[in-house]
C-alpha cells in the first residue's frame, strides 16, 4: 500500500514537470507576424539582413523577439547582431605616430662631461617660460641648427615640449602611450613628470612622477622606454626630468589605443503620425510608434519646402499606462538663400528603447503643412542555422518574449567564428503575414495554467491524505506494540 501511495505522488509530480515545459516550448503562435524563408544554398549557416518592414514589428530593444522554424515546429538556433558589431561598435586597429619635439635647455649636472658654455650675465640661457612663448610665436620651429636656442638645448636639455600634429582631428580614445628612444650613451634610470597643455601656459599634470630606464649587467639589459597615458591629452606635452639622469631623446612615437565607432545608421521610412484627440491634450499633438529595436538617438523632419519654421516638443513612454517623459525640444528651419538654402531639420537625443513618441508644434499649425518625421534606425542581422526539413518561417513580434537561451546563440556565434563568416544569404516572401493563432489571444481563459494548477493542487491534496493515512498507520502500530 505505501510503495503504491509513493509511486502515485511520482508521477504527479512528473506529470506537473511535463507540463510546465511544454509550456515553455515556444512555437509560431506565439508571434504577432511571420514571414518565409526561401534557402537555395547547400550551407547551414544563413544569414538575414533584417528589413526595416520587419525590424519595425519587434518590441525588444536588442530584437529579441524574432526566431526562425522549420516545417515541422522545430526553433532553430540563431544569433542576432547589429551590422558593424554587436550592439552596434566595430574597433580600430591601434596605430602609431612620430611626434615633432623641441628640448628645453637647462642648467648642466656636476658630473656632466662638457664644460659650461661661456656666457656672459647678460647672455644668459633662455628660461622655460621665454622659450614656451618663442614656440607659441613659431620662432623655435624653424629647426635651424645653428640658432643660439637650440645650440643651448641640445647640449643638456632639461625637458621637451612635444606637439601632437592635428590634435582636434585626433582618434577620439586618444594617446595610450609614447614610446621614446635615446641615445646610446645613456645607462641608468631617469626620472621625469609628464605634463599636457593647449596653449603652452596653463599645464595640467598628467604623470607626476615616472622612470625610464635602460641598464645592463652582463648579458642581459633591462630598458623601459614607455609612458603609459590614461587621461586625455591635448595639443602639448612637456616631459621633465626631475632627476640627475637625463638621456638625450633622438625619437617620440604616440600609440593611439583602438577606436570604437558607431556603424553608419539609417533613416526610417516616413513615420505614420496619428492626431490626438484629447481634449485634455494640446492641439496640434501626433502620436506614432518607433521599435525600440531601432536603437535612435536621432528625430528630423523629412521636408522639402523652404521658408518654413517649427518649433515643439518630443516625448516618450515605454507602456501606453505610464506617464509621457519629455526628451527634448526643438526648433527647426529651412530658410531659402540667394543660390543655395540654410537648413537644420535634425536633432539628435538619447538613445530610446520606448515604443510610443509624441511629438507637440507649437508653431505653426501642422495641418495646413506636409509634415514627415523619421527617426534612424541601427539595422540588424539574423544568423540561424538550418535544421530539418523547409520551408523555413521567420516569425516575430511579442513583447512579452525572453531572450533566445545564450547556449543556443553560443552555437551559432561559435559556428560564425571557425567558419570565418562563410554564410549563404536567403529570401525573404510574404513578409508581416499575420499569425492569426497568437498564444496569448487564443482564448481569454488560460487551459494551460488552469490544468497545471488543478494538477498541483490536486497533488497537494493527494500527499496531504497519504500523510494522513501513514501517521494513522504509525499509530496503530504504536498502540498495538504497547
Amino acid at each position: 500500500m505505501m510503495k503504491k501511495r509513493i509511486a502515485i505522488a511520482w508521477f504527479l509530480l512528473l506529470s506537473t514537470g511535463l507540463i510546465n515545459a511544454q509550456e515553455k516550448i515556444l512555437s509560431k503562435a506565439h508571434f504577432q507576424y511571420q514571414a518565409e524563408i526561401s534557402i537555395d544554398s547547400p550551407k547551414s549557416l544563413q544569414m538575414l539582413r533584417l528589413p526595416e518592414a520587419i525590424q519595425s514589428k519587434l518590441y525588444s530593444r536588442n530584437a529579441q523577439d524574432i526566431r526562425v522554424f522549420n516545417s515541422d515546429g522545430l526553433m532553430l538556433p540563431s544569433l542576432i547582431r547589429y551590422q558593424g558589431k554587436d550592439e552596434g561598435k566595430t574597433a580600430v586597429p591601434p596605430v602609431s605616430k612620430t611626434l615633432s619635439f623641441y628640448p628645453i635647455p637647462g642648467v648642466l649636472p656636476k658630473n656632466h662631461k662638457e664644460d659650461p658654455p661661456n656666457t656672459s650675465a647678460n647672455e644668459k640661457s633662455p628660461d622655460v617660460k621665454s622659450l614656451e612663448v618663442k614656440l607659441e610665436l613659431k620662432m623655435y620651429t624653424d629647426n635651424n641648427p645653428h640658432s643660439q636656442i637650440l645650440q643651448e638645448a641640445n647640449k643638456n636639455p632639461s625637458a621637451y615640449i612635444i606637439e601632437i600634429p592635428n590634435h582636434t582631428n585626433q582618434r577620439p580614445d586618444g594617446i595610450k602611450q609614447l614610446i621614446l628612444k635615446w641615445k646610446p650613451d645613456f645607462e641608468g634610470i631617469a626620472t621625469l613628470k609628464l605634463e599636457t597643455s593647449s596653449d603652452l601656459n596653463q599645464w595640467q599634470t598628467l604623470i607626476e612622477t615616472e622612470s625610464l630606464v635602460n641598464m645592463r649587467y652582463k648579458q642581459q639589459q633591462l630598458e623601459k622606454n614607455t609612458l603609459a597615458i590614461t587621461t586625455k591629452t591635448k595639443r602639448f606635452l612637456k616631459l621633465s626630468w626631475t632627476g640627475q639622469q637625463r638621456p638625450m631623446i633622438t625619437d617620440i612615437k604616440a600609440e593611439y589605443g583602438q577606436q570604437t565607432i558607431k556603424p553608419a545608421y539609417k533613416w526610417s521610412d516616413k513615420l505614420i503620425l496619428v492626431p490626438v484627440t484629447d481634449e485634455n491634450i494640446a492641439k496640434n499633438t501626433f502620436d506614432f510608434s518607433v521599435s525600440p529595436s531601432f536603437k535612435s538617438n536621432k528625430f528630423r523632419l523629412a521636408n522639402t519646402a523652404t521658408n518654413q519654421v517649427y518649433t515643439g516638443t518630443l516625448s516618450t513612454r515605454r507602456h501606453a499606462k505610464l506617464r509621457w517623459d519629455k526628451q527634448s525640444d526643438f526648433q527647426f528651419y529651412q530658410i531659402a538663400l540667394q543660390d543655395d538654402k540654410l537648413s537644420k531639420l535634425e536633432k539628435n537625443i538619447n538613445t530610446q528603447l520606448s515604443r510610443n513618441w509624441r511629438i507637440h508644434f507649437q508653431y505653426p499649425n501642422p495641418l495646413n503643412h506636409q509634415i514627415a518625421v523619421q527617426v534612424n534606425r541601427y539595422p540588424v542581422d539574423l544568423y540561424f542555422l538550418t535544421q530539418g526539413n523547409g520551408p523555413f518561417y521567420l516569425a516575430y513580434g511579442n513583447n512579452a518574449m525572453p531572450a533566445q537561451a545564450k547556449n543556443l546563440s553560443q552555437v551559432v556565434s561559435d559556428v560564425l567564428r571557425q567558419t570565418q563568416s562563410d554564410y549563404a544569404i536567403p529570401k525573404l516572401s510574404h513578409i508581416n503575414t499575420p499569425i492569426d493563432t497568437i498564444v496569448s489571444k487564443k482564448s481569454p481563459l488560460d487551459w494551460k495554467k488552469i490544468i497545471l494548477w488543478a494538477v498541483l493542487v490536486s497533488g497537494v491534496l493527494l500527499m496531504l491524505w497519504m500523510a494522513k493515512g501513514l501517521f494513522r498507520q504509525i499509530s496503530n502500530e504504536t498502540n498495538t506494540d504497547i
